[in-house]
């Protein structure tokens, strides 16, 4: 068993409740399977089914005394910043993570870097004075579709005003315009997705993720605890129409049989292996290259190249903040691009210039 094997195997173990057999994690490089598993945010799962096997140790230990002390103090913040919504009767509905991990085993299990909150966007200000009054600092504000908080050591808020923006599919923008209309009430402000929304959002923003940068394991280890927890449950034909109408229904299908295949130590179809080739290859976040990679696969080359140098508005304001508050310079941007690049960017640069025979996927 290879590494990625063994992570795939070990998480799987650890969602389910299996005991891993010894035998098939003997001889195993285990700094390689921390590394790889820390990559795709699994650390957790992987620590908690090895100690099952009877393989603890103090790293092993550490991870999951690390995962647990970060979930008490995201929840403490939450805790802070949801009754601060409430009180301020700010409509509110808590996204990805933050939900999915009560269909873990264990909450903690579910590792997050940070934790998503789509908001009433008409009371941003008060939101920000509100974080900033106890102690975060404030990384990003009004631009794009979310702002960033984060205070010492390890706790971060990305407060959503909106769940896509100019830069996702327009299928996906539309379909989320109005997205109020699609949450139900909770309780105080908050509002929530029905299992089958939220089903639907998570797959729309895995599909923006894995055809942008990339996405990893955890993004389908979701999917599988996820349908593992609700799918019995689920109005199919509903779900099947919406998903038809955001044009993911062929991605979900494919994302579904992959999880469910990985996660229950299936043996995978060629084509699958193509893409779980490419899910491994992405880490967590995605990477440039894939960013790159489907970007010519979109555009075509030279548009793509074209647009790296002549940025869009949005990507000035949010890269180049001088040149978006002083516009009489940007007649000079292309040039100071063109610099930042070579002077500052250039393994980035040349990661993206090698893309120039990249083929299409068959996937």
């Amino acid at each position: 068993m290879n590494t990625d094997e063994a992570i795939i195997y070990l998480a799987g173990c650890a969602v389910n409740g299996v005991t891993p057999d010894q035998d098939r994690l003997s001889g195993l490089d285990l700094d390689a399977v921390y590394a790889v598993a820390s990559a795709h945010l699994l650390s957790a799962c992987v620590s908690i089914a090895l100690e099952s096997a009877g393989l603890r140790d103090k790293r092993s230990s550490m991870v999951i005394a690390d995962a647990l002390r970060k979930h008490l103090m995201f929840d403490a913040a939450r805790a802070q910043v949801v009754r601060f919504l409430n009180d301020a009767g700010i409509w509110y509905v808590p996204l990805k993570g933050d939900v999915l991990k009560a269909d873990y085993p264990k909450a903690f299990m579910r590792e997050m870097a940070d934790i998503d909150i789509l908001f009433d966007a008409t009371r941003a200000a008060d939101v920000k004075a509100f974080m900033e009054s106890i102690g975060f600092s404030t990384y990003q504000f009004g631009v794009g579709i979310h702002d960033v908080y984060h205070r010492p050591p390890i706790v971060s808020f990305e407060m959503h005003t909106a769940l896509f923006g100019p830069q996702h599919p327009a299928r996906l923008r539309d379909y989320y315009r109005n997205v109020k209309d699609r949450l139900l009430p909770d309780h105080g402000a908050a509002l929530r997705f029905s299992p089958e929304d939220f089903y639907i959002y998570m797959l729309a923003h895995t599909y923006k993720h894995f055809y942008n940068d990339g996405t990893g394991l955890r993004s389908f280890l979701d999917i599988y605890v996820f349908l593992n927890r609700h799918q019995s449950a689920l109005n199919l034909d509903y779900l099947n129409a919406e998903l038809r109408k955001l044009g993911i229904d062929d991605f979900e299908r494919r994302a579904r049989h992959l999880a469910q295949r990985l996660f229950t130590d299936q043996p995978l179809p060629e084509d699958e292996k193509e893409m779980l080739h490419y899910v491994l290859s992405s880490s967590a976040f995605g990477t440039l290259q894939h960013s790159a990679e489907n970007q010519v696969l979109k555009q075509g080359k030279l548009k793509y190249f074209l647009g790296r140098i002549f940025l869009p508005m949005s990507s000035i304001q949010s890269q180049y903040p001088f040149f978006y508050r002083h516009r009489i310079f940007l007649p000079l941007f292309p040039l100071w691009r063109f610099f930042d690049v070579v002077l500052f960017r250039r393994e980035n640069a040349m990661t993206e210039l090698n893309l120039m025979h990249t083929k299409k996927r068959p996937f």
